[in-house]
């Protein structure tokens, strides 16, 4: 609805309320709606009443990503913010999708963030881009940063290392579906340790 306010000068419209309400006092007393469209004056030709005619427009959710939806009246808005996207429905990745495209920019070694699959499901993600040589190298971190130490070995006790690494193992295969070369780095510090066990070969110890 819209309310015309006049003055001496010129006439303003100034919108009014659009939305729905229920349980509605004045007076500490609860107001009989029907009652008011019957008796008293006014136009109530665009009330409902016992019912909102608002549109939820934010179900389903269109926002991608994460975004949040709020809604107006006729309309919806997504919220970006801290998802790594942009755009009306948060569509469009903020990040390069790989390390070479980093590069291209003119950018040197450092940590970036990479959406290697776009504005697909996979969200982006955090990795070294190493720049020092002709082919950009891209490591995905672990949690594995210290030494482990492991004192003895027998069949009945041996040690097992996990590694949880900061990616999915979705984003990992999006990484090395494109890369020409991966590659697992560990390593390994012994003393009087054997190297090799393999049956009918002779085992080799290493002194470091």
């Amino acid at each position: 609805f819209l309310n015309q306010m006049s003055n001496s000068s010129h006439s303003v419209l100034q919108p009014s309320f659009q939305g729905c309400m229920q349980l509605i006092q004045v007076d500490d007393q609860l107001v009989n709606l029907y009652e008011v469209a019957q008796r008293k004056p006014g136009s109530f030709a665009n009330v409902s009443i016992d019912m909102c005619a608002i549109i939820d427009r934010c179900v389903p959710n269109h926002c991608e990503h994460g975004g949040k939806c709020s809604q107006t009246w006729d309309s919806f808005k997504c919220t970006c913010d801290e998802t790594g996207y942009s755009g009306a429905t948060c569509h469009n990745s903020i990040y390069e999708p790989s390390c070479e495209a980093y590069k291209h920019l003119g950018q040197t070694s450092n940590y970036y963030w990479i959406d290697p699959d776009g504005s697909g499901p996979l969200g982006p993600l955090k990795v070294y881009c190493n720049m020092t040589e002709d082919k950009v190298w891209t490591i995905v971190s672990h949690d594995l940063q210290m030494q482990t130490t492991v004192v003895g070995y027998t069949p009945e006790k041996y040690s097992v290392t996990q590694l949880v690494y900061s990616a999915s193992m979705d984003q990992i295969s999006a990484i090395t579906s494109s890369a020409e070369h991966c590659e697992q780095y560990i390593s390994y510090f012994c003393k009087m340790s054997r190297l090799l066990n393999t049956p009918g070969r002779l085992p080799v110890e290493c002194y470091f």
